[in-house]
């Protein structure tokens, strides 16, 4: 009989095995002896072979440890081998909340496979809000992409709850930032919501944990707070909060702004806009944005250098933009102060044209590249200390490829490499650990692409490719970055190379394009794509043809 948090599962039994089980109890005719955690467990080779790769490779092999007449099994408990052996035997498991994890890990031991389906089924019926964080992190130990999934899921759509739980409070703060991280990309939230569950994140060690309070609030654009909260916050503010920098130089002066300027408008999802920056058309310094709300375009301030080929990302309030041909300067523009002029700062150590930049952390992270040949170095920039830094080379040089972040990872993918032709390969990069890595290959090779990150998955969108005839590509490859696994998503209205690309309000905006290298006729469209509805739609038209443009979310 199943009760609450426990099911008992069954396979296809036999007399025989039921036979053989009953003289396993009876120790008769067995011909091997286990001695797990203290206690002693006779079975038959042949039958655990059968069920068993791990144990058909020892048996057959010759390992030294396996000649003996007793073999000692650790790493899981005797209570948990004789759970699995009444499975092998008599094709009945029972599984619990009290023992699914310690069987799914011995069964991975030992090559078990039909229980560990058994136990990932019972973990997926299982799902709860107090169970969920540790059901994922085990998925993450064991590498199990599909149940990695599924509990992410479940975490995401009941994240409030789940955040309320001792479980999420006792997290390390990489792992909270993930989350979080993770719930912003998938259904951005209110930032008061973020907010509060930063502060009891923090509030539940506050002395270890104050230390993070300002990494974490990153996270939060404090210019979207209510006033009435931001005002309430700082009433009850306890002595650690107010001893914070950001507490001290951001909190407290944009309260001070809003109640000296009571007129101020709170940012709202009404003013969510992208930005387009330069064109190949090297006297062309222009910028203009486009309100995906009311649909109109506003002409900026113009950079101070042509942005040919350049990359740009925001960073709290300020838009940075870098490189082009021949270039390795930066600039940056105020968001906050919209009449000011684009203000120099420290270049990149090198020129870089048709590099891509992603940012991680509120650093600005720019990889690859060309300068009089195809780079594979890459740099990161510090806002607040002004400075570039070189870190770990990319994998492959490459130049017109596609740049993301998602969770505190880089992922560059596509573009060309000098003398290797174009590319399909994709590599991300931990900063923890500083080494890239390598992924799974797109189906086409993509020179000249653009890409997004989006709810768990990479878009690669459009480019060109020579086997193609030089003809630009329309379609789009998805990547799962849970499954590690490229599929075909719906392809563009028109084909588009050497365009840009964006998420805004959950939607992928694709600009500008080259629908050839040989034709080379430049466009002034711009589609749209929700994945709720499968389908790109002509957007808007810009007032002028761009390509080598660069774009990003406001």
């Amino acid at each position: 009989m199943s009760i609450v948090g426990e099911k008992t599962f069954k396979g296809k039994t036999s007399e025989l095995l039921i036979n053989l089980n009953r003289l396993r109890e009876a120790n008769v005719l067995c011909d091997v002896t286990f001695k797990v955690d203290g206690q002693k467990i006779s079975c038959h080779k042949a039958i655990l072979a059968a069920y068993s790769k791990h144990f058909e490779n020892k048996f057959t092999s010759g390992t030294q440890e396996y000649l003996g007449e007793e073999i000692e099994l650790t790493g899981f408990t005797a209570t948990t081998f004789l759970t699995i052996l009444q499975f092998v035997y008599n094709q009945t498991i029972t599984i619990s909340n009290s023992n699914v994890l310690q069987i799914y890990e011995a069964c991975e031991q030992m090559q078990i496979n039909p229980v560990k389906d058994f136990c990932e089924e019972f973990i997926n019926e299982e799902l709860q809000v107090g169970n969920c964080l540790r059901f994922r992190f085990f998925a993450l130990r064991y590498q199990n992409r599909t149940l990695t999934a599924k509990c992410e899921n479940f975490i995401l759509n009941n994240f409030q709850l789940v955040t309320n739980e001792n479980e999420f409070k006792e997290l390390s703060v990489d792992d909270a930032q993930g989350l979080l991280a993770m719930k912003k990309q998938q259904d951005p939230q209110p930032a008061e919501l973020f907010f509060g569950i930063i502060l009891d994140w923090v509030k539940y060690n506050p002395e270890k944990r104050a230390q993070f309070f300002e990494r974490l609030l990153q996270m939060v654009d404090i210019t979207n707070l209510p006033t009435k909260y931001l005002n309430d916050f700082t009433k009850r503010a306890e002595k650690w909060v107010m001893k914070t920098d950001v507490y001290v130089q951001t909190v407290v002066p944009e309260l001070l702004n809003r109640l000296s300027n009571p007129t101020k408008n709170v940012k709202t999802e009404d003013n969510l806009k992208f930005m387009v920056v330069g064109d190949e058309d090297q006297k062309s310094k222009s910028v203009t944005v486009y309100n995906v709300k009311s649909k109109t375009w506003k002409n900026m301030k113009s950079t101070k250098y042509h942005r040919y080929g350049a990359s740009t990302v925001k960073i709290k309030s300020r838009v940075y933009t870098a490189g082009g041909r021949k270039s390795k300067n930066v600039e940056t523009f105020d968001l906050e102060n919209i009449e000011d002029d684009w203000q120099l700062v420290l270049p990149m150590k090198q020129n870089r044209w048709r590099a891509a930049s992603a940012v991680i952390n509120d650093k600005m992270y720019t990889v690859g590249g060309w300068d009089e040949g195809t780079l594979a170095t890459a740099e990161v920039y510090d806002p607040g200390l002004d400075k570039w830094e070189l870190f770990a080379s990319l994998i492959t040089q490459r130049a017109h490829h596609a740049l993301v972040s998602w969770q505190g990872c880089l992922y560059a993918f596509g573009g060309n490499s000098h003398g290797g032709g174009e590319l399909n390969s994709l590599e991300t990069y931990d900063p923890r650990n500083g080494k890239w890595k390598s992924l799974a290959n797109m189906k086409e090779k993509r020179d000249g692409l653009c890409g997004v990150a989006l709810n768990h998955s990479l878009y690669a969108i459009g480019a060109w490719f020579d086997e193609s005839g030089g003809n630009g590509l329309s379609s789009v490859e998805r990547y799962d970055l849970r499954m590690n696994k490229w599929t075909d998503s719906c392809n563009l209205k028109m084909s588009r190379s050497a365009a840009c690309a964006c998420v805004v309000d959950g939607k992928i905006y694709v600009v500008g394009r080259y629908n050839s290298r040989g034709e080379k006729k430049a466009s002034k469209s711009v589609e749209c794509f929700d994945p709720k509805g499968d389908e790109w739609l002509l957007e808007t038209d810009m007032e002028a043809a761009r390509v080598y443009a660069t774009v990003v979310a406001l």
